[in-house]
């Protein structure tokens, strides 16, 4: 695919050349520049979320894959779509911002959040099996899992099919309106976390951890480089100066696999029973 990329009319080129047989994923990927550019129209935003999710989502049961149908769904629409051809070339470019919740709350990696609504041109665009999955997450709670470059707060859910046992899950970027902060109120469900941390410590894992704390997590595991002096830290936070100590259940994993770290988080019954959610650290999205 040859450039130029920067207009709507480069879009709707690009998804042509892949409907006639491009690389599908490389179009997606151009797509989405190109929708960063303009200042993500709603013609070409669902694209974003499509490239977001091609890599760095396999721990989510996520693989490019799993997003081709969407993807060629997405590039059909774009092509038999005029709107906003126009007008696309004209908006400023989307800035970087502080995420924030419906109060103003600002959010970060590890605030737990309610769902509050879904809204956007993406969802409608989705299977009609998948819009019922999606749009059951609305009332239910989850850990934000990354901050993206624009300050978007992203949270994750997976569904196993009961028919081919296959599981699919979808990552959502949510708007203020959208999210509602409930880090530090009290009956919250219990939470555990499986720590990821493939590069090891940094200083901003702290951040994370606090605000995990806060959320009423009950266990932390941590799997990969230094999981051990991670999971020390995890215990120094959660301490703090002696005066007033959280207790949370912590463990490392040294040498294991994230699934084994995964399957011994599950495996804690009794006071211990509850959910658990993957949030891979440290990541160039980390965010106060």
């Amino acid at each position: 695919m040859i450039g130029p990329y920067e207009t709507f009319a480069d879009a709707r080129r690009i998804a042509k050349e892949v409907l006639a047989g491009a690389d599908p994923y490389l179009g997606c990927g151009l797509i989405c520049e190109i929708s960063k550019k303009l200042g993500s129209p709603p013609s070409l935003a669902l694209f974003e979320l499509l490239a977001h999710e091609q890599s760095g989502h396999e721990h989510l049961g996520i693989t490019p894959d799993d997003l081709l149908v969407e993807i060629l769904a997405a590039l059909r629409a774009l092509v038999s779509d005029n709107a906003g051809q126009e007008t696309a070339s004209v908006v400023p470019a989307m800035s970087k911002r502080i995420p924030k919740d419906c109060k103003g709350i600002e959010l970060g990696i590890g605030s737990r959040i309610r769902l509050l609504s879904l809204s956007g041109r993406w969802l409608e665009e989705l299977p009609n099996d998948e819009i019922a999955d999606v749009r059951s997450m609305i009332g239910e709670l989850f850990v934000v899992e990354e901050i993206d470059e624009y300050g978007q707060p992203w949270i994750h859910k997976s569904w196993m099919s009961p028919v081919d046992g296959i599981c699919r899950g979808h990552s959502i970027a949510l708007e203020p309106h959208e999210a509602e902060c409930v880090t530090g109120q009290s009956n919250l469900p219990p939470l555990k976390v499986v720590l990821s941390c493939a590069n090891g410590y940094r200083p901003e894992i702290g951040l994370v951890v606090e605000r995990l704390i806060a959320s009423g997590v009950i266990y932390i595991g941590v799997v990969g480089k230094e999981s051990e002096k991670i999971k020390d830290i995890v215990d120094e936070i959660a301490v703090g100066d002696g005066s007033a100590p959280r207790f949370v259940l912590t463990a490392s994993h040294p040498g294991v696999t994230l699934e084994d770290a995964i399957n011994f988080a599950q495996s804690l019954s009794g006071a211990y029973s509850g959910e658990v959610q993957v949030i891979t650290l440290p990541c160039d999205r980390l965010s106060k």
